[in-house]
């Protein structure tokens, strides 16, 4: 029922409070050493993107007349198989600058704010289905309790129980947190 819900999920989010508050400041600067990335990832890209052109214009040449006319067909299909996926490459490169652009154009602010909102509605959501399990496996509100198994702040690795019922809950933060 409703009510068993909403108490349960009161609990639950009790609980992962301190988790939720570490993984969203964890986040938050992630989201700024990313930021501060974008140049120099754009510029690496871009000069991927060069390199690959050449590449392809020196395939082309081989079977391209002056004028743009195809010399051999044989050699223009046998290039066009060389070509193509240097051209697949060259289009997900070109796709990830314009997605960082758009990233480096949100401003650093609106950028970080952006991953943050994510974020959290990322871990509510998470936090609510884990409250919605132990009301479907029929866990009784009044006796939960949550051990934490974990000295690791990375970590959210807890035993819920209420007596009758047990669930094993966990979460790591992913390596993007990681200082490198």
């Amino acid at each position: 029922n409703m009510s068993n819900f909403n108490l349960i999920h009161s609990a639950v989010k009790e609980q992962t409070s301190d988790f939720r508050k570490y993984f969203i400041d964890e986040t938050k600067k992630s989201a700024e050493r990313q930021f501060d990335k974008i140049h120099s990832r754009i510029e690496s890209l871009t000069a991927a993107v060069k390199d690959i052109s050449t590449k392809i214009k020196s395939i082309s040449s081989r079977y391209l007349t002056p004028y743009g006319g195809i010399k051999d067909m044989k050699l223009f299909n046998e290039s066009m198989a060389e070509e193509r996926p240097l051209r697949k490459e060259k289009n997900k490169y070109k796709s990830l600058i314009d997605t960082l652009q758009k990233q480096l154009n949100l401003g650093k602010d609106k950028f970080v704010s952006k991953c943050v909102n994510d974020a959290e509605f990322n871990f509510d959501s998470k936090v609510y289905g884990l409250s919605d399990k132990l009301c479907k496996k029929g866990f009784d509100y009044k006796n939960l309790t949550f051990s934490d198994i974990s000295n690791d702040p990375k970590l959210f690795n807890v035993i819920i129980t209420d007596g009758e019922n047990k669930v094993h809950a966990r979460s790591i933060l992913a390596a993007e947190f990681s200082e490198s």
